[in-house]
């Protein structure tokens, strides 16, 4: 188990608690009307839930 409070350049809003054998990875998704894009964390879980969680991208 692992508890991600920064992935790369990506700090979650919240840390997330990850599995051995969990695939994690960074989405931009830019809903209609913003200009920003909202960046989540996505975990596939071992169940095969796929989890997000927001928070920001810092270069």
């Amino acid at each position: 188990m692992t508890l991600v409070t920064r992935w790369r350049n990506f700090v979650p809003e919240r840390p997330v608690l990850v599995q051995t054998g969990e695939t994690i990875w960074i989405e931009d998704h830019r809903p209609a009307g913003h200009r920003r894009p909202q960046r989540h964390l996505m975990v596939e879980r071992n169940n095969g839930r796929l989890d997000s969680y927001p928070g920001e991208l810092y270069r």
